[in-house]
């Protein structure tokens, strides 16, 4: 994420510091009523209870917590803010932020080493390994104590950072979901109605034809690749991975070879979407293309509303978004499973623990969005989120920000990631059934993830 505008004063919705203060209470003095014991004078009282008052309550241990992350400008002033805010309240507790740009597995190195960070951000196969190998604090407890709302969540995107053996080893630390952003003049131009929570496949293949005019240098989508296309499996009614069994992958059920010929058709059959050296030819991003036109519509994420506000001021009258189309069976669509996680070997759990439950509230999730413009995870404070955009970012009043909201509120976003006992190796050999049938037509579908399918159950059948 890079700021929104260097200009925009920042933190305009963030909390205010609640600093509680303790009130002694008041201490009744009964005398036994002997005359050989009389009561101590009258004046001598506050003295006794100012000797009392005066004595220091017990000091909590000093703790320090080093808490990583990916070392994103707007990212580390949202967490050094964060940082400030949570020792405001918890003097004893001193909290180092430092920002990274290198690879996860460093963590894992330095974790297996007996040293890293305390507190960090992780997301993907990095993530899984690292808590599925024990590395992380099991938070299985902590959660029943405290009551913890995991059912805020989307269930896939917790479930992903869960392992039987280890427990929750992770809770989010935003989502990104992706929705339908889509040109609004494009669709002026050809008298068509918006998308919206409405539109099926069949709405969504219409819009994409009619949008494909080669002549004129317009297509109606674009290769979104290949994490966004396995969705329309869900979509369709089938599953990648066998809901019991990690070991067991599922892409090569019939409705998921049925959603596959219905993308490989977008491609191959009615080039309604744009892919290949095709696209390299245009040599333009994919927002450039929806911004002009060149694009009807674009499964992208969430992550850009504000910036696209910044960057492309002039061009923020011709776009929209809108959910997903649903598929014939289900809704769905790909969220991140990006974490904050906990190293077993921090020193103070209990701390920790408490660090995480902030990192998970209102005050910092408010605070995180103000600075980095980063969506809440939690269903109950999408309200929250989309205010927020839209006081940071007053050219988003008119934009449909419920899109966003749309699947953390209906819990249907699936992780992209920690699905498979070999997440790494299963999804190269997705990659490699997408790339060789859906995207290049060398091999049918059929063939290609059936084969996939079989490849992954049994290597994952190995150990």
């Amino acid at each position: 994420m890079m700021k929104a505008d260097d200009n925009k004063t920042r933190l305009t919705r963030r909390s205010v510091l609640w600093l509680g203060g303790g009130t002694l209470g008041a201490i009744a003095l009964a005398a036994c009523g002997q005359a050989a014991a009389p009561a101590a004078p009258a004046e001598e009282a506050p003295a006794a209870q100012e000797a009392e008052a005066s004595e220091p309550e017990p000091q909590a241990e000093p703790v320090t917590l080093n808490w990583s992350l990916w070392g994103d400008s707007t990212w580390l002033e949202a967490a050094q803010a964060g940082a400030d805010q949570y020792t405001a309240d918890n003097p004893n507790v001193t909290v180092n932020v430092v920002g990274f740009k290198e690879s996860l597995k460093g963590y894992i190195t330095a974790w297996l080493g007996g040293s890293g960070p305390d507190v960090a951000m992780m997301w993907g196969t990095d993530l899984v390994e690292a808590g599925r190998e024990g590395l992380l604090i099991n938070m299985d407890e902590y959660i029943k104590r405290d009551n913890h709302p995991m059912d805020d969540y989307i269930p896939f995107q917790v479930r992903a950072m869960y392992w039987p053996e280890t427990g929750q080893f992770g809770l989010p630390m935003y989502i990104n979901v992706y929705v339908l952003w889509y040109n609004k003049e494009s669709f002026d131009r050809l008298g068509m109605s918006y998308p919206d929570d409405t539109w099926g496949w069949d709405e969504y293949q219409s819009a994409l034809l009619r949008h494909t005019d080669r002549n004129a240098g317009t297509f109606g989508g674009v290769d979104m690749g290949w994490g966004r296309g396995i969705w329309k499996i869900v979509q369709n009614g089938g599953t990648i991975v066998d809901p019991e069994d990690d070991r067991h992958a599922t892409f090569d059920g019939p409705e998921a070879i049925e959603a596959m010929e219905w993308m490989r058709a977008r491609f191959q059959q009615d080039r309604s979407m744009v892919h290949g050296d095709e696209w390299a030819s245009l040599d333009i991003g994919r927002i450039q293309a929806l911004l002009q036109g060149t694009l009807a519509t674009w499964e992208h994420g969430s992550w850009g509303p504000g910036q696209y506000t910044v960057d492309f001021p002039e061009q923020i009258a011709s776009w929209d978004v809108a959910p997903l189309p649903q598929g014939p069976a289900a809704r769905a669509t790909q969220g991140s499973i990006d974490a904050w996680v906990l190293w077993e070997g921090t020193k103070d759990h209990d701390v920790a623990w408490d660090f995480q439950k902030f990192l998970q509230s209102d005050s910092y999730l408010d605070l995180q969005c103000e600075i980095a413009s980063i969506q809440h995870p939690r269903a109950s404070m999408q309200d929250r989120y989309i205010d927020i955009m839209r006081e940071n970012f007053p050219a988003l009043a008119d934009k449909n920000l419920d899109a966003f909201a749309h699947p953390v509120r209906g819990k249907y976003a699936w992780p992209n990631g920690g699905l498979f006992r070999k997440d790494d190796e299963v999804f190269a050999l997705i990659v490699e059934a997408w790339n060789n049938s859906v995207l290049a037509d060398g091999i049918t579908v059929a063939e290609a993830f059936t084969d996939a399918a079989e490849r992954a159950n049994a290597l994952m059948a190995e150990g």
